[in-house]
């Protein structure tokens, strides 16, 4: 049996916990966004956080492989910044502008680690360990969105945040 057969579904369960916890912190995010600021100054934060990403894509180039050997500690550290968002007062300016950057590069951050990871596996085993990681999108999509909902329907935006932290 090959590695990436044996290895198949904690790739794939992995990839889809990221994913489900993604979708429910960007949920967070936009519902308290949405609800304190008008339309208008999104653009220019959209901006800032993607200029983030960018420079937290050149850091990746430079240290990825360092990183994705301690991919285990970038998410458990992912979750304790959530929690500590989750901390910090649910109407204030900062923690919006906090949790829109968070969420953003906690997406770049650990999806590319992952993929790293993924690819560690060896030429031959590529094609098989990239499509069970990108199984785990669309079933993680579907569960985060399913829980957030949930959640939203006996809690606040704010209560999503332990629920990311729980899945990353």
């Amino acid at each position: 049996q090959s590695a990436a057969s044996a290895s198949g579904f904690p790739v794939t369960a992995a990839q889809a916990s990221l994913v489900a916890a993604s979708v429910v912190l960007e949920c967070s995010r936009d519902c308290l966004l949405l609800a304190r600021f008008a339309p208008t100054g999104l653009p220019a934060m959209y901006l800032a956080i993607t200029g983030l990403v960018l420079l937290t894509g050149l850091l990746q180039s430079r240290v990825g492989a360092f990183a994705s050997r301690r991919l285990p500690l970038l998410l458990a550290g992912a979750g304790v910044v959530t929690l500590v968002l989750w901390r910090m007062p649910s109407g204030g300016v900062g923690l919006i502008a906090a949790l829109s950057s968070f969420s953003a590069l906690f997406s770049a951050l650990l999806f590319v680690q992952l993929s790293l990871r993924a690819d560690a596996s060896g030429w031959s085993e590529r094609p098989r360990t990239f499509s069970l990681l990108a199984a785990g999108g669309p079933i993680g999509a579907m569960l985060g969105a399913g829980a957030a909902r949930l959640v939203l329907l006996v809690g606040s935006p704010h209560a999503l945040m332990p629920l990311s932290a729980g899945l990353s």
